[in-house]
């Protein structure tokens, strides 16, 4: 068993082959969960930077590879650039759904602050950028803890639909 290892260590186009055929394999779903890390509230923030999201992506993939079924290797054609943006689309729209509760909740204390006359104390929103009522703020980080607490990230996690039924990551939608 030692030898074995020795032997595949001296044949550096075999490691090569190796591990271009687990990273071609692993790529698939990277698409995917980068477009839910992209747009998802917690992590798609502008206080976020893009490495740290690059990275992330890259590590939720790593861990749940073992769990994803084995899809098509990744070959240059316009067939793959298809894919790719299909995965990163489906993505993008997992994490705009979730998005848009958030955004609920904003424009819900807009609706109140303006209503109780407190439209003009605003602070600024540091995961948009955008000045919103403090009311509005308040039910944002409200909802964010609600949903952090209750495990909304990991809901989100098993949102991927990675490995089910024929709609895995790489397949042919």
């Amino acid at each position: 068993d030692g030898r074995d290892v020795l032997l595949w260590a001296r044949e550096p186009e075999v490691i090569e082959a190796m591990l271009g055929t687990a990273v071609s394999l692993s790529v698939w779903p990277f698409f995917r969960i980068a477009g839910v890390v992209m747009v998802a509230p917690v992590f798609g923030a502008r206080l976020v930077p893009p490495r740290v999201r690059i990275a992330l992506s890259v590590a939720v993939t790593v861990v749940m590879s073992p769990l994803i079924p084995v899809t098509q290797p990744l070959e240059l054609s316009i067939a793959t650039g298809v894919t790719v943006l299909q995965e990163v689309l489906i993505g993008v729209a997992i994490g705009f759904c979730l998005q848009m509760i958030f955004d609920a909740l904003i424009i819900a204390g807009q609706t109140i602050a303006m209503s109780m006359g407190l439209g003009l104390a605003t602070m600024v929103d540091p995961q948009r950028g955008i000045s919103v009522p403090v009311i509005s703020q308040f039910f944002v980080i409200m909802g964010l803890l609600i949903f952090l607490a209750l495990g909304g990230e990991q809901v989100d996690l098993e949102r991927l639909d990675l490995g089910h039924d024929d709609r895995h990551a790489g397949a042919p939608h």
